[in-house]
């Protein structure tokens, strides 16, 4: 399960349970996060029921393997609700978070459901419960993929200023699709400080990059957008919004191709015998 930062972030409130537990009257946020460990603790779950048509298939292979040291029946059961909270996260977060919430709360040393939890509360808003996650799902697997939204969690709580200086440089140990997304969430930070020329700088050079793939180069005109909207330069924004469709429509024609090509490969695939007498 992965997801990507968005710009601009979505600044719902924090849910009131997790409100409890925000860094306040000067409290350290270790302090907080113990606060909230024994809150979900003490308090009881309960699991949320699994629509009908949700199976376990639904989940890539890799959430499949990392729920593996489960007992069979409990990781069926947890990877299910890893399912639903996927397929609700669209429709409707709550449910999705009550899901992701449960499997976190049954099988908490397992990275797949703090992960899941941690995408699910950036998603809602809890940006507060998302950083939380994110860092201990990271503790467990070494993964450095969560970083931009740990970043952009930063943002989504105030710490703008912190963002907004954080070195670009450290982002080359990523790989090509999580450094563009950590970029942007600096980006991001300078606009929201007013600094919307450094900002447009810094997405303009990746633009300019070779070799850039045409998902990265959607995402640095989404975020340019967001720039030219705090600026309210309307027509830039326009200009932007026919690269950008122009960038969606052959990314559509590829994906189509790839479709009829595979679609070919399967029907020209020799059918394994039955193994019948005829």
């Amino acid at each position: 399960m992965t997801e990507k930062p968005k710009t601009p972030l979505n600044r719902s409130k924090i849910s009131p349970e997790i409100d409890k537990y925000q860094v306040k009257n000067n409290k350290s946020q270790t302090e907080n996060s113990n606060k909230f460990e024994d809150f979900i603790k003490k308090t009881a779950i309960e699991e949320p029921i699994i629509p009908e048509g949700l199976e376990i298939y639904m989940l890539n292979k890799d959430a499949i393997a990392r729920l593996k040291t489960l007992p069979k029946d409990l990781a069926k059961r947890i990877g299910l609700h890893i399912v639903a909270a996927q397929h609700f996260m669209d429709i409707d977060i709550n449910l999705a978070f009550k899901h992701a919430l449960f499997a976190a709360h049954k099988v908490s040393r397992i990275d797949v459901t703090r992960e899941t939890l941690g995408i699910v509360a950036y998603r809602k808003g809890d940006y507060y419960l998302a950083r939380r996650e994110l860092k201990t799902a990271q503790r467990i697997n070494g993964n450095n993929d969560y970083e931009p939204m740990i970043l952009d969690c930063e943002r989504g709580l105030g710490n703008v200023d912190n963002v907004a200086k954080s070195s670009i440089y450290n982002s080359e140990k990523f790989d090509d699709q999580t450094r563009i997304e950590y970029i942007i969430v600096v980006a991001a930070a300078k606009a929201d400080q007013g600094f919307y020329e450094p900002a447009l700088a810094l997405l303009n050079r990746q633009i300019r990059q070779k070799g850039i793939s045409m998902e990265a180069k959607e995402r640095l005109l989404e975020a340019k957008t967001y720039v030219y909207e705090k600026l309210g330069k309307t027509h830039d924004i326009q200009e932007i919004e026919k690269k950008l469709t122009e960038i969606r429509e052959r990314k559509d024609d590829e994906d189509a191709q790839e479709y009829i090509i595979y679609d070919l490969e399967n029907e020209n695939t020799p059918k394994k015998p039955s193994g019948k007498n005829h």
